[in-house]
């Protein structure tokens, strides 16, 4: 799941994930980038009223942060998707996708 933590994230990676949710919908950018969904929401209705994403009472982020922020977001929007064919599922304990293993095909013998 996601962190239950509060996160701190840079002005650029707030740009970056907006884009990125205007691109593959919010739901599949906020499950990209492991972050919560309504964060993600507030980002983009921000964008969409003109308001600006940064915080005044920020401390400054270090480059080292920064250039971190950018290289998930660019990961995130890197990832191929998930191949939906007959012999993927999701194990829904993980959420992760598995191959499922093949059916046993009885030939009529106990």
């Amino acid at each position: 799941m996601y962190p239950s933590t509060r996160r701190n994230y840079t002005d650029e990676f707030k740009t970056q994930a907006v884009a990125l949710a205007e691109s593959v919908g919010r739901t599949e950018a906020a499950r990209q980038l492991e972050m919560s969904v309504k964060t993600l929401d507030n980002w983009v209705n921000a964008t969409r009223k003109g308001q600006p994403l940064s915080s005044p009472e920020r401390k400054p982020i270090t480059k080292e942060d920064s250039e971190l922020a950018r290289l998930r977001a660019e990961v995130a929007e890197l990832r191929i998707p998930r191949p939906s064919g007959h012999l993927f599922h999701k194990h829904p304990a993980t959420d992760s996708t598995m191959i499922r293993p093949p059916i046993p095909r009885s030939s009529g013998h106990p």
